[in-house]
């Protein structure tokens, strides 16, 4: 999971804009078998410098499922666009000239996944804008970043229900 593409420019007085390609994120699969995209959640967010967003519960707070037929090569990623000005609440706060000092954008959610032998994962990632690097790198503990097995490869119990 990586955000390829910020749709962020920065100046050298810090100033914020958001011209130019529009921000993408990545799914890429490292592993030796194709991997089945499930479902995510994605989220944009505008927080206080020193202040970590929520961490989401890929069980509580299922998002939306994939095109039936994404699938994640070693050779194929998987991308999407999105518009800060629909996806990303409170962007305005980051046009102001010292937002550098203020706030912070976070990319946050997960990936849920299978492999073909019916094991089931969830990939879940909190990003942030380095303005300084002009990326998004990962921040925060494991409530945020993690990788958990929902279903072993194998498993021939009944997959858990959507809720």
């Amino acid at each position: 999971m990586d955000v390829t593409e910020p749709g962020i420019q920065v100046d050298a007085s810090g100033q914020f804009s958001f011209v130019g390609p529009q921000p993408r994120w990545e799914a890429f699969n490292h592993g030796r078998s194709p991997a089945l995209l499930i479902d995510r959640l994605t989220v944009w967010l505008v927080e206080a410098d020193g202040t970590l967003p929520y961490a989401i519960d890929p069980v509580k707070q299922r998002g939306p499922r994939f095109p039936e037929g994404c699938v994640v090569t070693p050779m194929r990623s998987f991308s999407e666009t999105h518009n800060y000005m629909a996806d990303l609440p409170k962007y305005q706060k980051m046009l102001d000239p010292d937002a550098w000092q203020k706030w912070r954008i976070y990319f946050t959610g997960y990936v849920r996944y299978a492999d073909l032998l019916g094991g089931i994962y969830v990939n879940g990632f909190c990003l942030m804008f380095d303005h300084l690097g002009r990326r998004f790198v990962r921040i925060g503990p494991e409530t945020h970043n993690y990788t958990r097995t929902e279903r072993e490869p194998g498993d021939t119990s009944p997959k858990p229900a959507a809720t």
